[in-house]
């Protein structure tokens, strides 16, 4: 439709009328006289710009969220799917290393289940103090603290996130010069210097760095398409990849950036466990997983577009649908990476970069996969520091003067930001030691304490304070207006905290084991 559409507006094709009152293309006709009207260039534009709103509708589901027109649950499904599945996939095949094959794919699916529930709890607390985002229920259930819990974790995540783009792209960058450069210009470059590292840092000057610059970055929406995309595509080579060469012996298997690095052993040396071997690194496996289902975040934006054209139960419904739906996705896609990876380079898979520079960038397929995970990379990193910047600026200034704050602070606070990720990024090539650090700091915590003590609380608000909840602890909010909404959330009211509290402990726990897999990755 949105390529017929593109047609119709080049006066190459039918010009369909986007009405919702003409769905047939057959009886649509030629606009000629338009055509005949408008130079070529402003027909292309305008139907690039159709088109392009068409596929951003996938991606940012708000724009076509009216009341007459709800959003479908694929739609959600897929907003879901972009925050949870990004480079920490890369990283997936060292689990199974740790734990096993049998103890990571139980892991993996255990993860999948707690981070459906969490995700259930944080809509029950944001229905029954109908707040508008995370931070503003943290706030609401414990006030300033509770806010400042929140943005601090999540503040942490996008750290996290941000120092996974950098850390395999400098490699990746690498290993595509040295493919499509010839030799001579090649070496010519090594011998002045050039490494992987100078190779991360003129992509942070010319690249990542100006775009991180820009206050609006709506512009970047298509990486949420490309990012899904690639990580797809690489399950998908990953498991041909294994297919055609799981009966080669052990030797035949080179590790691409370990013998460029002259590390040895390059080929695989151990058999495949079903369970692990070490228990500190089960407890790095429980981190690196628990990071990969971080997701809990997007309920919010997610539930506030369904909720513009469905009342409070039909999407409370819908969104607990979509998290179904999209746990059980991620979670089979993890797996498939994960065995497909491990089953191939067994004890070599938490020592490169990544798992990715493990495989020989000379093949077409696998530099596709290098090219698309560099460009995603680059131009996600804007977007999660967009976010993370908005969150230390609403700290240290107030959301009112951060809309309009000066050039010189945003420069310095955008630097700032990227100075301390860059410089771990130059430190470490190990995506999997940083995912296990990073992640056990932030992502029990964001997985499942808070969404654990948020239910809790808000339970124990609404019971208290019946439906005036809103007048009594409401940052801010909309008015529902339909009497069947009462009667959904006297039923959430009325749900027993015992989940909640289940959460809760159950992410203590975690957070220490976390914490103990941690500082054996970096230390042990």
């Amino acid at each position: 439709y949105s390529f017929c559409t593109l047609l119709g507006h080049l006066g190459v094709g039918p010009e369909m009328a986007i009405d919702k009152n003409i769905q047939n293309a057959s009886n649509t006709s030629v606009a000629s006289s338009t055509v005949s009207s408008e130079s070529t260039a402003r027909r292309l534009k305008r139907g690039l710009s159709v088109l392009e709103d068409e596929i951003s509708t996938l991606i940012e589901p708000s724009k076509k969220a009216v009341p007459d027109k709800p959003i479908h649950v694929m739609s959600i499904v897929f907003n879901l799917l972009q925050t949870t599945m990004g480079v920490g996939i890369l990283s997936l095949a060292a689990t199974f290393q740790f734990s096993g094959i049998a103890g990571g794919s139980i892991m993996f699916v255990a993860s999948a289940v707690l981070a459906y529930i969490s995700m259930d709890l944080l809509l029950t607390g944001l229905v029954l103090t109908r707040s508008q985002s995370f931070e503003s229920l943290g706030y609401n259930c414990f006030g300033t603290k509770g806010k400042a819990a929140v943005q601090t974790l999540m503040i942490i995540v996008s750290l996290v996130a941000l120092t996974c783009f950098l850390v395999p792209l400098k490699g990746f960058i690498h290993d595509m010069l040295k493919q499509f450069l010839s030799h001579d210009a090649f070496s010519s470059f090594e011998d002045h210097g050039g490494s992987s590292d100078m190779c991360l840092i003129i992509a942070l000057c010319t690249i990542i760095i100006p775009l991180s610059m820009l206050r609006r970055i709506d512009g970047l929406w298509f990486t949420s398409l490309m990012g899904v995309f690639f990580v797809m595509y690489f399950v998908v080579v990953s498991v041909v990849y294994m297919l055609q060469h799981h009966d080669e012996d052990l030797d035949e298997r080179v590790c691409h950036e370990m013998k460029q690095n002259n590390d040895t052993p390059y080929s695989p040396q151990e058999d495949i466990h079903v369970f692990g071997q070490h228990v500190s690194e089960f407890f790095e496996a429980i981190s690196i997983i628990s990071c990969s289902f971080c997701c809990q975040m997007t309920v919010f934006p997610v539930y506030r577009e369904v909720r513009v054209a469905d009342n409070e139960q039909r999407a409370v419904k819908k969104v607990q649908t979509s998290a179904l739906i999209s746990m059980v996705i991620a979670c089979f896609t993890y797996i498939l990476a994960a065995s497909s990876g491990y089953v191939m380079w067994r004890d070599l898979s938490p020592k490169p970069s990544s798992i990715l520079a493990c495989y020989d960038p000379s093949s077409p397929q696998i530099t596709l996969v290098y090219l698309g995970m560099s460009c995603v990379m680059m131009f996600a990193f804007p977007l999660v520091l967009f976010s993370m910047r908005y969150s230390v600026a609403t700290i240290m200034y107030g959301e009112e003067e951060c809309q309009n704050m000066k050039s010189h602070i945003h420069i310095g606070m955008t630097l700032a930001l990227i100075a301390p990720v860059a410089t771990v990024a130059l430190v470490t090539s190990q995506l999997t030691a940083v995912i296990a650090f990073g992640g056990a700091f932030a992502a029990p915590g964001l997985c499942f304490i808070l969404p654990g003590s948020l239910n809790v609380r808000a339970i124990q608000l609404a019971r208290e304070f019946g439906d005036n909840v809103q007048d009594e602890v409401m940052e801010g909010g909309v008015e529902d207006g339909l009497g069947g909404e009462i009667a959904a959330r006297e039923k959430l009211r009325n749900a027993s905290p015992v989940a909640g509290w289940a959460m809760l402990i159950f992410g203590c726990i975690i957070q220490v084991l976390c914490l103990i897999g941690a500082f054996y990755s970096v230390f042990g």
